[in-house]
């Protein structure tokens, strides 16, 4: 059973990280998902997002959309990827001393499976999530998203256009 799916490209930018939240918010709840699924989706998106940020940081590229978010719904599997241009990199364990780098330990605890897919230029970091029934679209009440801030045009929600296919790089003609 094929869902809906939603593809935006987004600037690298970690001011934008905020804006990407209310688009994950919107989309999942728009849906049907259940709110607490939405807010644990909203954390691994924004985990992945900000980390390719980080690994794609560079001056010139600093808020031009150098990242992909895709979100779609399935079935009952809800997946989404995050495609930058930043070079392929393989996660290592951290060291139990260090301060950071234990996003992607909540995002493996908050899914049922991720992944980093290498492109010709960059890469995909994937997940999915199978829902269960009440956790599907009609279950749950959806919640008011407030003050959503535009991202296109007057009044817009989020862009809409026809998405490129998995894994391919951001701003990839359609």
């Amino acid at each position: 059973m094929d869902g809906p799916e939603e593809y935006w490209d987004l600037p690298n930018d970690l001011e934008a990280v905020g804006k990407c939240r209310h688009i994950v918010t919107d989309t999942l709840t728009e849906w049907g998902i259940r709110r607490n699924v939405v807010d644990d989706m909203v954390l691994v998106v924004d985990e992945l997002y900000a980390n390719a940020i980080r690994h794609v940081d560079s001056p010139i590229d600093r808020g031009k959309p150098a990242i992909g978010l895709r979100l779609r719904l399935s079935g009952r599997c809800l997946g989404g990827e995050v495609v930058d241009l930043g070079p392929t990199w393989v996660p290592r364990p951290r060291d139990p001393e260090s301060v950071g780098g234990r996003g992607l330990e909540i995002v493996a605890a908050l899914v049922d499976a991720w992944g980093v897919d290498p492109g010709q230029v960059g890469k995909a970091v994937w997940f999915k999530k199978v829902l269960t029934e009440t956790d599907l679209p009609g279950a749950g009440r959806p919640h008011r998203v407030l003050d959503l801030v535009p991202l296109s045009g007057p009044g817009a929600k989020r862009p809409r256009r026809t998405p490129p296919p998995f894994g391919a790089p951001p701003g990839t003609p359609t």
